[in-house]
């Protein structure tokens, strides 16, 4: 009886989050890529890439959703042209390789983007 109530719950907190997630103006992009189960990122063994992984996926990376900055201050921090976004770096940053992916495709849980987000720090850390 007690089981049954814990799984009962745990599943009453995933829907109550996942309502959250698809009402915020501010997941807009995250419910794009957002799953049930746990990421498989992290599954990983460094902490690092986990780290890495999650700010891209949550949109931390982005100075463009920090809207309580200047907008001169939410630059791509690579070009300083343009709005920081997942989007223009993987499209239009001219400091940047373009790339044919896609942000689903970047930010997709199996961290087939990681070597991208390496190389978007490498490239800041440069700069």
């Amino acid at each position: 009886m007690k089981e049954e109530l814990s799984v009962r719950d745990k599943d009453i907190d995933k829907q109550e989050r996942r309502s959250r997630i698809s009402e915020s103006r501010y997941n807009a992009k995250y419910r794009k890529i957002v799953k049930d189960e746990a990421p498989k990122y992290t599954h990983r063994e460094s902490i690092k890439e986990k780290r890495m992984m999650a700010r891209f996926r949550c949109g931390n990376e982005e100075k463009e959703n920090n809207f309580w900055m200047d907008e001169t201050d939410r630059r791509c921090r690579i070009c300083w042209r343009e709005g920081e976004t997942i989007e223009h770096m993987l499209e239009g940053c001219e400091g940047l390789r373009e790339s044919e992916e896609s942000r689903e495709e970047v930010l997709i849980e199996d961290g087939r983007g990681l070597e991208w987000m390496k190389e978007v720090r490498k490239i800041r850390e440069l700069r």
